[in-house]
């Protein structure tokens, strides 16, 4: 029987907050939802093919499979080297002088196989006697784990600040804490700014280990400035710890803190190019998607790993990320509940 009071209790307890009840019922429904509808009403997969600007051989098919389209872009071999680097274009196709048609892609890249295939498909069906191959790009920058390492970097200065700061701050508030420190002789802004600082030291380590461990097993080489990838990781930190404050601002429950950090962190994870390129999104929305936090992160130590950014490619951005932290962390100043 007392084990069975027990259970009653913790029941009450926890049908007593509705805020608990939100972020552990609605939340993921509606988070499902919107997810579900968004993906099964999107368009059909598109994939963006670079061609050569001196030929095109084999683009004259008009057909391609229902389920997928190809978007062509003409552009000459650097301009498609680059935008290979950057992710904007999966395949570069290109003619030599015996006519003889080349694909060049990453081999590992899933969506580049699939578009590759479609290509591929569509010339055996019209029978193309164009013959052609594939030429792997092995080299750093045009790989995929090249473009996944630098956003694994970012995804994981996000997911530091908000779990290992904004989680912190609300365990605080309910064991008491945060009023003890506020009652002692001390600026809370400096306690605010101490949980900032100790979460840069502790990146320091956590993303030395992730690029120690990419250049051991994958040869991923920092090719820009260190300077450079260090005022970034400092200005990305500075903005997702005002995130986090303001997050933590008036959060008492961490079931109610874990709502709202899955709430950041899984819609920006999703469209802000950490495991794919975010061009695939319609145009209004990818205006939006390149200013978030997460993305103007990743984009940039993108181009830092593999495109060899100096710090002159990374002021307006690292701008944006130094002022949107800023803002965030007055505001947090302004509404933060001590008690």
């Amino acid at each position: 029987m007392a084990l069975w009071q027990l259970i009653l209790t913790e029941l009450r307890q926890f049908w007593r907050e509705p805020g608990t009840l939100f972020w552990t019922f609605v939340f993921p429904l509606g988070l499902a939802g919107a997810l579900g509808l968004g993906l099964n009403h999107r368009p059909k997969p598109t994939y963006v093919v670079g061609f050569s600007t001196k030929q095109k051989p084999f683009f004259l098919f008009s057909e391609q499979p229902n389920a997928s389209r190809i978007i062509f872009k003409a552009m000459n071999r650097d301009a498609a080297l680059h935008a290979l680097q950057k992710g904007e274009v999966l395949i570069f196709a290109e003619t030599d002088s015996s006519g003889k048609l080349t694909f060049s892609f990453d081999p590992a890249n899933s969506e580049a196989q699939q578009a590759f295939l479609i290509l591929e498909n569509s010339m055996l069906k019209q029978q193309h006697k164009t013959s052609w191959q594939v030429a792997p790009l092995t080299t750093q920058g045009y790989r995929y784990i090249d473009f996944f390492i630098p956003g694994l970097l970012a995804m994981s200065i996000m997911n530091s600040c908000l779990w290992g700061i904004g989680w912190a701050l609300v365990e605080y508030r309910m064991k008491k804490l945060l009023r003890r420190m506020a009652a002692s002789p001390m600026r809370k802004s400096d306690f605010l700014l101490a949980q900032m600082i100790t979460r840069f030291i502790l990146l320091v380590l956590e993303l030395g280990l992730l690029i120690a461990f990419a250049y051991g097993v994958f040869q991923v080489k920092l090719q820009g400035s260190w300077f450079a990838f260090v005022w970034l990781t400092i200005a990305g930190t500075w903005a997702f710890s005002g995130m986090a404050f303001l997050m933590s601002s008036r959060t008492a429950k961490t079931t109610i803190a874990n709502g709202l950090i899955n709430a950041i962190t899984l819609p920006m994870t999703l469209v802000s190019g950490i495991f794919f390129h975010y061009q695939g999104f319609p145009e209004p929305l990818v205006a939006v998607i390149k200013w978030l936090p997460l993305t103007l992160l990743a984009d940039n130590l993108r181009g830092i790993f593999n495109e060899g950014y100096q710090m002159s490619h990374i002021l307006l951005p690292s701008g944006v990320l130094f002022g949107m932290g800023s803002l965030l962390f007055v505001c947090a100043m302004r509404i933060y509940k001590w008690q």
